[in-house]
């Protein structure tokens, strides 16, 4: 069966072929002498006439193929262009449309490798036009490019849908022509840029480039490789509580905050903004690669998001507005380059005073996470018992668990015993 190119390049061939044995018909008689206006011709015009179309042929065989291979360079070209120029519409790129949707019932998460050589990515993504969509290799490819994405993704706790599975591949694509991807950017890596957001794949590709560059500024993968020495854990851990502490019903790690006893005039006693802010980023890597990975082993399936409890019981609008610049800053860093890591927001003891401060805040987070969030006053213990099993909450919020030394300094979790686990405050 012949390809689509050389379906393109023979069939001038053919019909210039046929063409010129029609001539060759018309200008023989039967008995092999040619008829020129009721003269005889001679040999020598039998011979030039073939040379011609033998001749004639191979120049137009010439022309086809060069055409052919300018327009699948420039395809290749113009496909990455119009990210640039912003004209690919919707942002993603063309995809055939697969047999079936059923890729959801994937038993089992597959690892995704993000780096492919350059003549798969030629195949990947050279074939934007697919007339023999049932045959064609390259649709194949695409097809099973969507169908891995979906086995990769299939036992997280909010797969993506169909037109998230092909922004994952275009936004892969895209950062394979601007950075090198890394194994961790996998699919559940590329789908938090993605959603954060809201599909739009050339903002995705910005912001996850944003995230690289601010990660090797601040050196963020040296800060967790040599660790960081945060002496005054203890005072800071007193004048403002907070930490992970065991996991909510379906195993994701619970982050609880008592910002009501946040004192930040006698914090800044103990430490600095630029030390609480390091620390933050510390904690939020220890969180990636060493609590993520012990509640995953533990239920069994891929946990990249957690559970967050808010305690306003005791807050102020004074003490909120000391503390307004601290806020803002710390959930402009969650935003900006650890997005959608957030599963639930759960804010308790919102005192009246709140839907002033509600109003202050709303604009320093996203539509996503604003929908994440739920607040309730001070009958909140049904609510939290229903999301969190009452061994995994403090005492202090209606649940039974009394730690030694205090939950929020013991900070208890399947990530006791996971090997390599830094001890809190180093």
């Amino acid at each position: 069966m012949l390809t689509e190119g050389k379906s393109r390049m023979v069939k001038p061939l053919v019909a210039w072929y046929l063409c010129s044995a029609l001539y060759l018909v018309v200008k023989f008689t039967a008995n092999g002498k040619l008829i020129s206006g009721g003269k005889e011709g001679c040999p020598d015009e039998v011979l030039s006439v073939s040379v011609g179309v033998a001749v004639g042929g191979l120049i137009i065989g010439a022309i086809q193929i060069a055409v052919l291979s300018c327009a699948r360079g420039r395809r290749r070209c113009d496909e990455l262009g119009m990210w640039e120029e912003g004209k690919l519409e919707d942002g993603y790129l063309a995809l055939p449309p697969s047999p079936t949707d059923s890729f959801r019932s994937a038993a089992s998460a597959l690892t995704f490798s993000s780096s492919r050589n350059s003549s798969e990515f030629d195949e990947y993504s050279g074939s934007l036009e697919h007339q023999e969509q049932g045959t064609s290799r390259k649709t194949e490819i695409l097809r099973k490019e969507r169908e891995d994405i979906f086995n990769e993704l299939a036992n997280s706790f909010d797969p993506p849908n169909m037109k998230e599975v092909d922004g994952i591949r275009s936004l892969k694509l895209l950062l394979s022509s601007r950075t090198q991807l890394l194994p961790e950017h996998d699919s559940h890596c590329m789908l938090r840029f993605l959603r954060a957001r809201d599909g739009d794949v050339k903002q995705a590709s910005e912001m996850f480039l944003n995230t690289i560059k601010w990660r090797a500024e601040y050196g963020v993968d040296d800060l967790l490789k040599e660790g960081y020495n945060f002496p005054e854990y203890a005072a800071v851990q007193e004048h403002y509580p907070q930490g992970y502490h065991g996991v909510d019903i379906e195993g994701r790690p619970v982050n609880i905050q008592l910002v009501g006893e946040l004192n930040v005039a006698k914090l800044m006693q103990v430490t600095t903004r630029e030390r609480l802010e390091k620390q933050h980023v510390y904690e939020w890597e220890v969180l990636l690669k060493y609590k993520y990975q012990a509640c995953s082993r533990q239920a069994g399936r891929p946990i990249t998001q957690s559970t967050t409890i808010i305690d306003l019981k005791g807050v102020t609008l004074a003490k909120f507005n000391s503390a307004r610049a601290l806020v803002q800053r710390v959930s402009k860093l969650d935003q900006d380059y650890y997005p959608e890591y957030l599963h639930e927001m759960i804010f308790i003891n919102t005192p009246w005073i709140f839907k002033t401060i509600w109003a202050i805040i709303r604009g320093w987070v996203g539509k996503r996470t604003q929908d994440k969030i739920k607040m309730f006053g001070s009958g909140y213990r049904k609510e939290l018992l229903a999301r969190i099993a009452a061994e995994n909450l403090p005492t202090c919020l209606g649940g039974t668990c009394e730690c030694k030394g205090g939950c929020l300094q013991r900070q208890p979790g399947p990530w006791d015993d996971e090997p390599g686990h830094p001890l809190l405050g180093h």
